[in-house]
């Protein structure tokens, strides 16, 4: 039996691959503190979707999750920088920095 619900269609191969928000949430919340929205910024052609996966990779192998999660509680407002120890410093810096009219 086939199973439908796998099969590609055409508009599902020409987008590039997107995670959805829940399957990268520490990335995305980083990026949320910088102001930083990394889906529309995959979308949008700013970064292109290995760049993307390489972001998720990276935070998916980041030995500080828990200092992550720790930082993004006590820093809920926008911030400038993020910790030391983020993995996508210069991704979501260059994504903000596209963002805000450099290129």
């Amino acid at each position: 039996m086939t199973d439908l619900h796998n099969t590609p269609t055409v508009s599902d191969i020409d987008l590039p691959v997107v995670p959805q928000h829940g399957s990268a949430t520490l990335m995305h919340g980083m990026g949320d503190r910088l102001g930083v929205d990394v889906d529309m910024a995959a979308r949008s052609g700013i970064i292109d979707a290995p760049e993307l996966t390489q972001m998720v990779t990276r935070c998916a192998k980041c030995t500080q999750h828990d200092a992550c999660i720790l930082w993004m509680i006590t820093h809920q407002d926008k911030q400038e920088q993020t910790p030391e120890y983020c993995l996508n410093t210069n991704e979501l810096n260059y994504i903000r920095a596209v963002n805000n009219g450099a290129r």
